[in-house]
């Protein structure tokens, strides 16, 4: 059967659509404490102020990405942009100098080159630029490091481990390695210019020193001429499976509030019907591994944990389904594979008493009929009560006012 066949005649009442444009809905309430960075539509990261969202594009592409929310991080590396000048780093093996360079950084324009001096070690010494050193780490938690680099002259941004003398390679211009070792994930971004931001995950020791210090990793070039090597700027560590927004600092570490949107009150109940309906989320995450329990990415709820209607993630990356009435779950089952990191999902899910319904990715529906339906008041976009928020670009939300055929569920996530 064609998707115009399967296409609802009842049009949405809902509809939301982020990446076109680029704006909130005035019935979305929005807060963050804190300044967070996004890039513009010229590739460019900007920096946001306190309770402004962020509307993303690709720094490549230009593609209009969609609203993003994150969870709350803290970048640990003091001086993120001031590499050059700034205290700590073991730099025995190393050059470090100032280099004027259009970096991805709104306003920065000098960067930092790097370049092995002459003769020096390219493998297995500990010497070199050492990524974050006089940071202590909590012990036993997984961590993640970033950087933007950019060649010049080499190809290869090279670690390695203080710990395990592991050497993991990187190619500056991608694609990301296999993470092997000690490196449990790696990434190579493309942010233009030349410019990438590359990313590495680890869990820190279980106890002592150099086990949890942050100059865990030690930067390296393939090229030991003294001369060639590659710029770098923007230094993040944040404790966390994958890396999230920049996080500029100075003399002390930054935190990024996390970024929470809602509906609640009568932008809540113009739209919703209370016995029926259906939901529809499409976005995208470039989130590899999630954190926490379940990241949500849409939830109708009552402003506590006993009432929801909820789209969230699991571990494996499915569509996770949860209806819970009174404190008692209703229904609680994954919908399909999420497909995979920085890819679109588009997810569905149908509700009616005892006639609950789900699909994601065009997957086959899956069904529930035993399920009575909540009393809800308000809508969390990317966010519910005493739950994890999702991470990545929420394109759009639709909701119909009736609880759509399986046919129809399955033929719109396609």
């Amino acid at each position: 059967m064609s998707l115009s066949v399967n296409f609802p005649a009842q049009r949405p009442t809902l509809n939301l659509n982020f990446a076109r444009a680029r704006q909130l809905d005035p019935r979305i309430t929005f807060t963050r404490a804190t300044t967070a960075t996004y890039f513009d539509s010229s590739g460019v990261l900007q920096t946001a102020i306190a309770g402004q969202p962020r509307f993303d594009f690709s720094p490549t592409t230009g593609e209009s990405l969609g609203l993003l929310v994150e969870e709350q991080r803290t970048n640990l590396k003091t001086y993120s942009q001031d590499i050059l000048t700034t205290n700590g780093y073991n730099t025995a093996s190393a050059t470090l100098t100032a280099a004027s360079s259009t970096t991805p950084i709104s306003g920065v324009t000098t960067a930092t080159k790097f370049a092995l001096n002459s003769g020096a070690d390219t493998g297995n010494s500990q010497t070199g630029w050492n990524f974050g050193s006089g940071v202590t780490l909590t012990a036993s938690t997984v961590h993640t490091q970033s950087v933007y680099v950019k060649s010049d002259g080499a190809n290869i941004f090279r670690l390695r481990s203080n710990v395990s003398g592991q050497v993991f390679d990187i190619p500056i211009a991608g694609p990301s390695p296999s993470p092997s070792g000690a490196v449990t994930a790696c990434s190579v971004q493309q942010v233009g210019n030349g410019w990438v931001r590359i990313s590495w995950t680890f869990t820190s020791g279980a106890s002592g020193v150099p086990a949890t210090r942050s100059d865990y990793w030690a930067c390296k070039s393939e090229v030991n001429d003294g001369v060639g090597g590659y710029l770098i700027v923007g230094a993040q560590l944040e404790a966390g499976a994958f890396p999230t927004s920049y996080i500029p600092t100075v003399a002390a570490t930054v935190t990024r509030n996390a970024d929470a949107a809602t509906m609640t009150g009568v932008n809540f109940s113009s739209w919703y019907r209370a016995d029926e309906g259906t939901f529809q989320v499409s976005f995208i995450t470039p989130v590899t591994t999630p954190s926490g329990t379940f990241p949500v990415v849409l939830a109708a709820h009552d402003g506590t944990t006993n009432n929801r209607i909820l789209l969230s993630t699991n571990g494996f990356f499915n569509c996770r389904v949860g209806i819970s009435t009174g404190g008692v779950s209703e229904s609680d089952y994954n919908a399909g594979s999420f497909v995979t990191a920085n890819n679109l999902a588009i997810w569905n899910l149908a509700y009616k008493t005892n006639d609950q319904a789900a699909s994601a990715n065009g997957n086959p529906v899956q069904t529930d009929t035993s399920v009575l339906i909540p009393t809800v008041n308000q809508l969390g976009i990317g966010n519910r009560p005493g739950g994890t928020n999702c991470t990545g670009y929420i394109r759009r939300i639709a909701y119909y006012p009736v609880r759509l055929s399986n046919d129809q569920l399955q033929a719109l996530t396609r």
